[in-house]
């Protein structure tokens, strides 16, 4: 899915390094609430599509977020422990690092 000035890209499931399946969803640009219903449809798709045991959400090309969007993040978050998938996010950086630390200062989302 790509907009004017967000991307939101699927690579196939892979194994990863210990065996286990891993969707990846790659993000880039900016996400605010415009972006909701296609990174809904993207992280949801990814989780409830199946065939990863795993899935990681790669943040290292965006260059905002907001908090509608760090709930979809939440949202995928929840969905796939409840089909006992792993989750996480990684590559926030700058002023994206800064707004989830403030929102998910438990760490939820991100590896520690």
């Amino acid at each position: 899915m790509t907009d004017t000035y967000y991307a939101i890209v699927c690579p196939p499931v892979v194994p990863g390094a210990d065996g286990r399946t891993v969707a990846t969803v790659c993000l880039s640009g900016e996400f605010d609430v415009g972006a909701r219903d296609d990174l809904h449809a993207a992280v949801h798709g990814v989780v409830s599509g199946g065939l990863a045991a795993f899935v990681v959400v790669d943040l290292s090309a965006v260059t905002f977020i907001d908090a509608v969007s760090v709930g979809e993040l939440f949202g995928g978050y929840v969905a796939a422990g409840r089909r006992s998938i792993g989750f996480r996010v990684t590559g926030a950086q700058g002023v994206v690092r800064r707004v989830l630390d403030v929102l998910d200062p438990a760490g939820l989302l991100q590896p520690s």
